[in-house]
């Protein structure tokens, strides 16, 4: 099976945003690094800080903006870049409230490119 097929491609356009948008672990007090791109089921992250693939992790993103938002992830993947220092990773979202839902969609219709 190759990678085109349905099951591998992902149900919701991610969206690329027009700002920068910081994320930090929860446990850890730690800015973790910045959203590259959002959709209300994942999101793609890169950073300087390392990260763990197939580990959990409880997300809070400060949009610019606006309220923090805060929610459950699991990393499916992680790669270092070979030209720097910067980890690119990327998350499916676990946990999520209705509140947190509504404000990721408000994050996508005032930063979407």
């Amino acid at each position: 099976m190759n990678d085109t097929s349905a099951e591998n491609q992902r149900r919701l356009k991610r969206h690329s945003l027009s700002a920068s948008v910081e994320v930090f672990d929860v446990s850890r007090g730690l800015c973790l690094g910045r959203l590259v791109n959002i959709h209300e089921e994942g999101l793609m992250m890169m950073g300087e800080v390392s990260i763990d693939a197939d580990h959990v992790y409880q997300f809070e993103i400060q949009p610019p903006d606006g309220d923090p938002i805060q929610i459950g992830v699991d990393c499916l993947w992680a790669r270092q870049s070979e030209e720097s220092t910067m980890c690119w990773s990327g998350y499916q979202i676990i946990s999520i409230s209705d509140i947190a839902r509504q404000q990721i969609q408000q994050l996508i219709s005032q930063l979407a490119d």
